[in-house]
């Protein structure tokens, strides 16, 4: 029980907090930015693709998931995140390959934007994860 008591006195649940739940609205307006950029140089209006067509809550999940599990590897073990973190990106990059075309301008900076967004949730989560690490024991 005390491990327990020791584990919440902590700002390790404040970042694991912050990074799934607040990183949301954060990431969010991140993802907006870059899609509204994507859409004006496209000769669009808007931020993307109406609610509607989007599977948000399939995205919202897997990045509170994401987030969640990047933060509990910077918190717990900050030596074997920089290989994850970059494997993940990697199989992320590779699943959105099919938007890439060298004749569709289009398909390229859609490939873009999403990686863009990948990297500010990684990112976002690892600032909370390096935030909330436990002090060292001396």
């Amino acid at each position: 029980m005390s491990i327990l008591c020791e584990f919440v006195s902590r700002p390790t649940v404040i970042a694991l907090l912050v990074s799934t739940i607040g990183g949301m609205p954060v990431l969010f307006g991140w993802a907006a930015t870059w899609h509204w950029y994507a859409n004006r140089c496209d000769g669009k209006s808007g931020l993307g693709n109406p609610p509607s067509e989007r599977d948000l809550p399939t995205v919202i999940i897997g990045g509170i998931f994401e987030r969640g599990l990047i933060t509990m590897l910077a918190l717990w073990l900050p030596s074997e995140v920089g290989v994850i973190v970059a494997g993940w990106i990697a199989v992320k990059a590779a699943g959105s390959w099919g938007q890439v075309s060298l004749e569709n301008l289009s398909g390229r900076r859609r490939y873009f934007v999403h990686l863009m967004g990948s990297m500010g949730s990684m990112f976002w989560a690892l600032a909370w994860g390096i935030w909330g690490m436990p002090p060292k024991s001396v």
